[in-house]
């Protein structure tokens, strides 16, 4: 009732709905609106916007998404496909490829945190999938297991040379490759732990690859250019590095642990220490420096991050 519900297919495993639903009061007849219940909306509204990623600078906006890895499968044999993917279907999020060309296609849609692939499939091999992807800004940084019914010295040297992180003979045992898949979550989960050390990006200590190196770059560079205009957001960040808004918040997400709208408000805060630390500027001039509408905002942020306020920390500083 005087609202509208969409939907539409993008590729083959992607659904997006789109619901819009009027807002201003002109659009109802005053027998239509409930004055006393207004304020219970606004309740309902606020806890809901708490479990939504709306991709805001608003505070207490967390992103909706599962806590499984996404793992995409590659593979031309479809029994050892299903085989793994029901393996592993309460572990981790799984999705499927049947060739090397779809496999590189959902690599770039999905971004998952870690592609299984076999060496040897039709449209594109192992191989060429593992040098795409590595050159590709928004999937450098994914680990790659590549399998291969041949043991051969010179096969498995063309797979790691091509940067593949693991290389796995068929058969195999599924304990222990199950095992070499979460060693590799794992190590790129520790990497993470690192940014939240840095003031700012340190482009060749957390790049996980020359492709990611040159990533990070871009985005410092953005961030000096843009990081005190106040309206900068997801959807600018995301176009300023050329990438889409899922692209780079899965990019961000696998490097620093924060989706996008976490990060600009991270380097804004990070930003807003050191000034603290190395001048004479008030903490409202700070505030705006770094990019905040407003001071309390900022300083209810810093509270959150710092565990105490501007004026506490300076303190403990002079």
């Amino acid at each position: 009732y005087k609202g509208e519900v969409t939907v539409h297919m993008d590729g083959a495993s992607v659904i997006h709905f789109q619901v819009e639903l009027p807002i201003s009061r002109h659009c109802f007849k005053d027998n239509q609106i409930v004055e006393e219940y207004q304020k219970a909306k606004k309740e309902v509204i606020s806890s809901i916007s708490d479990t939504i990623d709306i991709d805001t600078d608003e505070p207490g906006v967390k992103p909706a998404k599962s806590e499984l890895p996404i793992v995409l499968l590659v593979e031309d044999q479809d029994e050892v496909r299903q085989f793994l993917a029901s393996a592993w279907k309460t572990k981790y999020q799984i999705f499927e490829a049947e060739n090397g060309k779809t496999g590189i296609k959902k690599a770039v849609e999905i971004v998952p945190d870690l592609v299984i692939s076999d060496i040897r499939m039709p449209l594109a091999t192992g191989i060429e999938l593992c040098n795409v992807l590595k050159a590709d800004e928004r999937t450098s940084h994914i680990p790659i297991i590549l399998l291969t019914g041949n043991a051969g010295e010179e096969e498995e040297l063309k797979g790691l040379q091509s940067g593949a992180d693991d290389f796995v003979t068929k058969p195999f045992k599924l304990p222990l490759f199950e095992r070499r898949v979460q060693n590799l979550i794992e190590s790129r989960r520790a990497l993470r732990s690192r940014y939240s050390q840095e003031i700012i990006l340190k482009a060749k200590e957390i790049a996980i690859t020359p492709t990611d190196e040159v990533f990070l770059n871009k985005v410092q560079k953005v961030l000096d250019e843009q990081l005190s205009d106040a309206t900068f957001n997801a959807k600018m960040f995301a176009s300023a590095v050329g990438m889409s808004r899922m692209q780079l918040h899965r990019k961000l997400t696998a490097i620093t642990g924060l989706s996008t709208t976490e990060f600009i408000r991270s380097q804004r805060l990070k930003q807003a220490a050191q000034i603290l630390k190395t001048s004479d500027a008030t903490i409202n001039e700070v505030a705006y420096t770094v990019g905040f509408n407003t001071p309390s905002y900022f300083i209810k942020c810093f509270r959150k991050i710092y565990k105490k306020t501007p004026a506490e920390f300076l303190q403990e500083i002079n």
